[in-house]
């Protein structure tokens, strides 16, 4: 009609919620061991991401992933310190197993958390990760990354060669804490509302050789 002008609604794109831990397991080998198996979470279904930190009492070690695992980092103390942290992650299927067994070449002890989240990008779940060891210290600082999109998932793991448990950053939740003789492993969570750099993590426990990682996990 000539003359009029018609209005309409700005549309409210609303905000992805970040992605989500719904399950996680862990496994301690309690004695020196070349495997461990880590149990599927529970409620674990076809497009699942399942992310993994596995950790040895050890700096050499040669592992093996289950099949199908997708290897993010692997990262030794440097030196002569035993403790190595490592990072890999699946897209589950439609017919996963029970378990998923991870090899070490040498008899060490070993951890594994295992993380079942939803909510992820499927294609590129991974944004961003880093990694870096400490000479031995009570404060485990989980390196800053830089996200390239808002609504991520930050995990920030701590290894230690001591058998100590974990205090963690302020503004991190705690997911897990387990240890063991000569060795230890924590992952802690906290949900981003921006892009770019995510600052440190400090987590503390007693004085103890540790790798420390920070891995962002992309919304979808």
């Amino acid at each position: 009609m000539s003359g009029t002008t018609l209005t309409y609604p700005v549309p409210v794109i609303q905000p992805k919620p970040p992605p989500a831990i719904r399950a996680h397991t862990l496994a301690l080998s309690g004695v020196p061991a070349t495997s461990i198996v880590g149990a599927k979470p529970g409620g674990t279904t076809e497009g699942d991401l399942l992310f993994a930190f596995y950790a040895a009492e050890d700096n050499t070690s040669v592992i093996t992933p289950p099949p199908g695992w997708t290897t993010v980092f692997d990262h030794p103390a440097g030196g002569s310190a035993s403790i190595e942290l490592h990072g890999y992650y699946k897209v589950a299927g439609a017919g996963e197993p029970a378990g998923y067994t991870w090899l070490n070449d040498l008899s060490k002890y070993l951890l594994v958390g295992i993380i079942r989240i939803d909510g992820h990008d499927a294609a590129a779940p991974v944004d961003v990760h880093a990694e870096n060891d400490s000479a031995a210290t009570s404060s485990y600082v989980c390196p800053s990354v830089t996200a390239t999109k808002p609504f991520g998932l930050l995990l920030s793991a701590v290894a230690t060669n001591k058998d100590t448990l974990v205090t963690p950053d302020a503004s991190t939740t705690e997911l897990f804490d387990q240890s063991q003789a000569q060795s230890s492993l924590f992952c802690a969570h906290e949900d981003l509302a921006s892009a770019g750099a995510t600052g440190t993590r400090t987590h503390t426990a007693i004085f103890a050789r540790a790798v420390e990682a920070s891995v962002v996990i992309n919304v979808g």
